[in-house]
Order: structure tokens, then C-alpha cells, then sequence
């Protein structure tokens, strides 16, 4: 009897594990449609909230246009002009600039990739839906195929009609 239970929860681990690690087709129409939206844009600007899971939620700001496009974050701001990434921190007296060539940026999450960084190297699925001040919101959760991946979690949350990020 004991073996048999050990058997029926090891066999539907691997189901859910299984289940879990497929590409929800619900998540994709969704992702699909935000992606083409973004991409028939001239330019874009925004305000949004992030976490490393460390801390308290913080703000930043995003413009974006094309494959170029500048973030604002407390103590960072990063320009990138199609061809090259400028880094500025700035801490208290600390200051650093950082330059980088957005060619060597690989396949890291940058503003001009979120609305198609699922098309490579994860997988995803729609978590649920909720409403917020009258609006049906719809969060997706990305997680990365390869364990080593910068962004192991991504989780988008999606304006159900207007098919925002």
C-alpha cells in the first residue's frame, strides 16, 4: 500500500512537471497579440515596477523606439543607441559608467526584447487573470529552459483588452 502511494504522487509529479514545462497555447495567443501591437509602434514610454525578490518593489521609467531605448532606475540609468549601451550608476559618491556593445548584449532581457523573449528559450504559461480598477489584467509567467539564464522568472502582466504590458 505505501509503495503504491509513493508511486501515485512520484507519477503525478512528473505529470504536473511535464504539464508545467509545455508552452500554454492560451499564453501565446496572448503573447502573440501584445508582441504585434508593440512592434507596429513608432515609440513607446512607460512607468513600471520591478523586484529582484530581495526588496521592496521599486519604480522605473522606460522609452523605447525601435531596437533603442533608455530605462531609468533609482541610482542606474542605461542608454542604448542601437549600437551602443551606456551603464550610469550613481550612489551616494559612488559613480561608474559602464560601455558595452549592444552586439555583445546577447540574448539578455532588454526592453526592446520583452515582448519577444518567449519565443526563445521559454516557456510559459497563463497563471490567471484578476481585475484591478475595472480592468481584467492577465499575468503570464516566462521561466527559462536553461538553468543559467539571467532571468530565470519572468512574469508579465497584460491589460486583457488593450493588450498592454
Amino acid at each position: 500500500m505505501f509503495y503504491r502511494v509513493v508511486w501515485i504522487v512520484c507519477l503525478f509529479g512528473l505529470l504536473t512537471q511535464t504539464a508545467y514545462s509545455q508552452k500554454d497555447p492560451k499564453a501565446k495567443a496572448i503573447l502573440d497579440a501584445v508582441s504585434q501591437k508593440y512592434q507596429s509602434l513608432k515609440g513607446m514610454k512607460a512607468n513600471f515596477e520591478f523586484s529582484d525578490g530581495r526588496m521592496q518593489p521599486r519604480t522605473g521609467e522606460v522609452a523605447i523606439k525601435g531596437e533603442k531605448y533608455r530605462i531609468k532606475l533609482p541610482e542606474q540609468e542605461i542608454f542604448n543607441n542601437g549600437k551602443t549601451v551606456w551603464t550610469f550608476i550613481e550612489s551616494g559618491t559612488y559613480k561608474e559608467v559602464t560601455i558595452n556593445n549592444a552586439s555583445d548584449m546577447g540574448d539578455e532581457l532588454t526592453p526592446s526584447s520583452v515582448y519577444n523573449i518567449y519565443k526563445k528559450g521559454y516557456n510559459y504559461q497563463l497563471l490567471g487573470e484578476r481585475t484591478e480598477n475595472k480592468v481584467v489584467l492577465q499575468e503570464i509567467e516566462l521561466l527559462a529552459e536553461n538553468p543559467t539564464a539571467p532571468f530565470k522568472r519572468v512574469v508579465l502582466t497584460v491589460d486583457k483588452e488593450k493588450k498592454d504590458l
